[in-house]
């Protein structure tokens, strides 16, 4: 007899909490009627689980004491895209993931017609924006407006605009220079 589901939710970085324990318990009990281990479909439950959209993978295996382990790795957000009135999430890897009703992770808000090929160099640009503490508090959003991306400031009804995608430590590092300069000016 099944007597214990150990599910172990792997730490990301940032902490992302789009499922927990309980639901995994759920997916395995329900398919899993008779609750006998030798009935136990793992290569179905793993399917299952990694088939949730927030998701990245899973590890399902029984252990010799009767345990059935559970490791699961979600899926964290770089930003989330308001495109064509949709919205969601796309993660470092480039692929789009559902809102949630139990969970909102904050990440950069992202606007426009952005292309699926175009995901991964915006995430970089976004990972680029958090890793450098002067951007991260000055820039709340990027949008995409009739092929050319701008960088949308906390305060001020103004935006940044930095074209394409190339380039783009270049155009951060000027962007900063210049704001270096304006606030020493008003100081």
């Amino acid at each position: 007899k099944l007597e214990t589901i150990n599910v172990k939710l792997n730490p990301t970085k940032p902490e992302v909490y789009f499922i927990d324990e309980k639901e995994i318990k759920e997916i395995v009990q329900k398919n899993n009627p008779t609750k006998k281990i030798g009935d136990v479909d793992i290569p179905k439950i793993e399917k299952l689980i990694n088939n949730l959209p927030s998701i990245d993978s899973s590890n399902v295996y029984l252990s010799l004491n009767g345990t059935l382990n559970v490791d699961i790795k979600q899926k964290v957000p770089v930003f989330r895209l308001t495109k064509k009135g949709n919205t969601f999430y796309v993660d470092e890897k480039g692929r789009e993931f559902p809102l949630t009703k139990t969970y909102s992770q904050p990440c950069m808000l992202v606007s426009g017609n952005v292309d699926k090929s175009e995901y991964v160099a915006l995430g970089n640009l976004i990972k680029k924006i958090e890793a450098d503490p002067f951007s991260k508090k000055y820039f709340i959003g990027i949008s995409k407006e009739k092929g050319n991306y701008n960088l949308l400031p906390v305060e001020g009804n103004y935006k940044i605009e930095i074209g394409d995608l190339e380039r783009i430590d270049f155009k951060v590092k000027g962007f900063k220079a210049f704001m270096e300069k304006v606030l020493s000016y008003k100081n």
